[in-house]
């Protein structure tokens, strides 16, 4: 008696014995910030209807699926230059052995993988001296918008839930990624320096109603003491009194 045979005594049918090991399987996977369905193209339809060629067409299946959800893992890690954030302490092979999972940690109390070569990673991993010395240097990019650079990869402001966070998402400004990482010193650098708050996100979305308008006042109130400094500055000093020595009389 063969396998099919066998099979078809036992009531159990090929389909029946691969459908645990298909459910297994994820509809899709979320990956680098996309999303990858498990959804693959059949070359030519089955016409033939019999449970060996069932059960034959669903392995099938279960292998194209797995096949192409690695191919486009392997698309992903590529084009998204992934590097595992592995620590010091922790050898790369004793992660792999303990099956150990390293998250990404962008927090801006780290900033030993930030690239601070631009005003936005500046702003959002640096501290104000930092921040304070590039925009002496230059201070043309102070508006403008850019990705903060983490590991080779640029990152951007993102929505999660009701917080903006770093992540894969758009170009913000150096205001704006100050306020994210909650340097609020930096942010009255900026707003003292000519930075405008002029894009979606504001600052009172990003730090709340109550911190924006404490914050715009602070920085509107130095610097009116700064534009008064620079009047009293451009006075001009007042001409000192030419004294004249009397004249000696003549006998």
């Amino acid at each position: 008696m063969d396998r099919h045979q066998r099979d078809e005594a036992s009531g159990v049918s090929g389909t029946d014995q691969l459908a645990p090991a298909d459910n297994l399987l994820p509809s899709f996977i979320v990956f680098g910030g996309a999303r990858y369905e498990r959804a693959t193209k059949r070359s030519k339809p089955i016409r033939n209807a019999d449970t060996q060629t069932d059960g034959k067409a669903a392995h099938t299946l279960a292998r194209d699926t797995v096949g192409y959800m690695t191919h486009q893992l392997k698309l992903a890690s590529v084009f998204l230059h992934l590097e595992p954030n592995i620590p010091s302490s922790c050898s790369p092979k004793q992660a792999a052995q303990n099956g150990e999972l390293m998250l990404l940690n962008t927090s801006a109390q780290t900033c030993d993988s930030f690239s601070l070569r631009n005003i936005w990673t500046t702003a959002y991993a640096a501290g104000v001296k930092e921040l304070q010395t590039l925009l002496e240097n230059d201070c043309s990019a102070i508006n403008a918008k850019g990705f903060v650079v983490y590991n080779r990869r640029q990152l951007g402001v993102k929505k999660l839930s009701e917080k903006f966070v770093l992540g894969l998402g758009q170009k913000g400004s150096p205001l704006q990624y100050a306020a994210m990482a909650g340097h609020i010193d930096s942010v009255l650098l900026l707003l003292t320096r000519g930075a405008e708050d002029d894009s979606y996100p504001y600052l009172k979305d990003i730090l709340g109603d109550e911190m924006d308008t404490t914050v715009k006042s602070m920085s509107a109130s130095f610097r009116a003491e700064q534009k008064e400094k620079r009047m009293r500055g451009k006075e001009k000093p007042r001409s000192k009194a030419v004294v004249i020595p009397p004249s000696l009389a003549v006998e």
